[in-house]
């Protein structure tokens, strides 16, 4: 509680900065410390609905990887429901069927489609509205029904290449890539659709990777003998963990936005950033850069060695 505070992202990210110094200090060799949600309270909110956004907020935080955090700003109106809500709601639209995917266009910089990257969307009734994956994904992922949603992700990608033309990329959570049982599922799945493998592209977010290494070792060993495109979201933060993954034969890594982000005004980055694209070559891994937002990081990009890019500059 912060009386008097309405300017909640900037005193969420002061309260992060202090809680990593301390606790990096104290405890040195932990790196994933915590996790803070923070929410816009306006006397008179109800207590349920308020204690609801709450929760979604730090369900969101801890979607964000080591150390994250999200606060709710002005205007914008978190999806407030209880967990028992959540919980019906996504587990009755997974049996309905009401989920479908969006695209968002990958593509190099002689303009040609690398593969398209898939989101998925949920419809909260037959007839109502459609969620984006970042009003549900965080409650899914606290209910562990995120190995249910990453199949139906599969499955829906497989029945649009089936009619489509061209590559999808679909993502896996890090609960995915640890249980066994989803392996075992998406094996079958894929060995059912063998010719659509090859224009399959499977990724995990660094801080996923990370956390689960062997499950990942695994599962990208299985998709690699199926000749699906293996690959690295998010990445960037973590280089020399992501290093003894080398022998893995990866096919690509998307880098994290926050180092593309004016990218254009930043030398640090553009040193740092041509550097792992140097080094990334030479293990053959295709590099693409996340969030492109102007067209003046759109233009730097291929000179520092990205091949393709993706972003709000690309698809419009």
């Amino acid at each position: 509680l912060a009386p008097n505070e309405n300017e909640i992202a900037k005193l969420t990210q002061a309260i992060v900065a202090l809680l990593h110094q301390q606790l990096s200090s104290d405890v040195p060799a932990m790196e994933d410390h915590f996790h803070v949600g923070a929410i816009l309270y306006r006397r008179g909110d109800e207590t349920t609905a308020l204690l609801a956004a709450a929760d979604q907020a730090l369900a969101t935080a801890e979607g964000k990887g080591p150390n994250g955090w999200h606060a709710t700003v002005e205007g914008e109106a978190p999806v407030a429901r209880s967990t028992d809500a959540w919980r019906n709601l996504l587990t009755t639209a997974i049996t309905e069927k009401r989920l479908k995917l969006a695209f968002f266009p990958v593509r190099t910089a002689a303009g040609q489609t690398l593969h398209q990257e898939s989101v998925i969307r949920l419809q909260t009734t037959q007839e109502g509205s459609w969620l984006v994956a970042g009003d549900f994904i965080p409650m899914a992922t606290r209910l562990k029904l995120s190995s249910t949603l990453d199949f139906e992700v599969i499955r829906l990608a497989l029945d649009t290449l089936q009619s489509a033309p061209g590559d999808i990329a679909v993502h896996l959570s890090t609960d995915s890539i640890a249980d066994w049982g989803f392996h075992k599922r998406l094996s079958a799945l894929l060995n059912q659709q063998p010719d659509l493998c090859k224009r399959l592209w499977i990724e995990v977010s660094e801080y996923g990777v990370l956390r689960q290494p062997e499950a990942f070792r695994e599962i990208a060993h299985t998709l690699k003998a199926m000749r699906c495109r293996v690959g690295i979201e998010h990445a960037g933060h973590r280089l020399s963990d992501l290093a003894q993954l080398a022998d893995l034969g990866l096919d690509y890594l998307k880098v994290d936005s926050s180092l593309v982000r004016a990218v254009d005004q930043n030398m640090g980055n553009q040193a740092l950033l041509k550097g792992l694209c140097k080094m990334a070559h030479t293990l053959g891994i295709t590099m693409i850069a996340e969030g492109v937002q102007t067209e003046a990081e759109l233009a730097l990009l291929p000179q520092l060695g990205f091949d393709a890019t993706t972003g709000p500059a690309v698809s419009k």
